[in-house]
């Protein structure tokens, strides 16, 4: 048995049960009202069919969402004077 810890909350692909990348566009297959996610690797093997028709295209999110994002806004930069050009030597 492994110890997956922080894993086990990351949706996995249904064939591969590989875990896409964060921003990783995945394919959601339907049958009936289950779904199941396909990463695109995978989506031209035989298994893909069976599990049913493609849905919907996704992109992979994090696990903690918009929680983990931060809007940084720039401080304005202050205007400088014009640098003085020094005074000719004599």
């Amino acid at each position: 048995m492994t110890n997956l810890g922080s894993m086990d909350e990351f949706t996995q692909c249904a064939i591969c049960s590989r875990v896409p990348l964060v921003g990783e566009a995945v394919t959601v297959i339907q049958r009936g009202r289950r779904e199941a996610i396909v990463c695109d690797p995978c989506l031209a093997k035989p298994r893909a069919a069976e599990l049913g028709e493609p849905v919907r295209r996704e992109r992979m999110k994090t696990a903690a969402g918009a929680e983990t994002v931060q809007r940084i806004i720039p401080r304005p930069v202050p205007a400088t004077q014009p640098l003085k050009s020094p005074a000719p030597a004599i």
